[in-house]
């Protein structure tokens, strides 16, 4: 596997076929931390992944609340040539809190 694309702090992106990308957001579920995302054409890009990545995993093996401060992300891979919009929104206990749309074209 070659270099992923970090696709934070974007609003376009170019992958070749195969190529991967990712999208890190912060977790934390006691507090109501997450993320979802929508890809508008699924037969350009799809989702293969979601890594999280705790912060304190010592203090999560021990039960302690609030321990479960943590990084999630998003591994894509671009499946066919054309264009598709990647939608991520960050939520906070349900309510959106910010929508990132990242415009991604894939080429051979």
């Amino acid at each position: 596997m070659g270099k992923m694309i970090n696709l934070n702090e974007k609003t376009e992106a170019a992958l070749k076929s195969n190529e991967e990308a990712y999208y890190s957001f912060k977790k934390h579920e006691s507090v109501g931390l997450t993320a979802e995302y929508t890809i508008d054409d699924q037969s350009i890009l799809q989702c293969i992944d979601t890594k999280v990545e705790y912060h304190n995993p010592q203090r999560m093996k021990q039960g302690m609340p609030g321990a479960d401060s943590a990084t999630g992300t998003f591994i894509f891979k671009a499946v066919k040539e054309g264009t598709t919009v990647l939608t991520v929104k960050h939520l906070y206990r349900g309510t959106l809190e910010n929508e990132v749309k990242i415009n991604v074209s894939v080429t051979k």
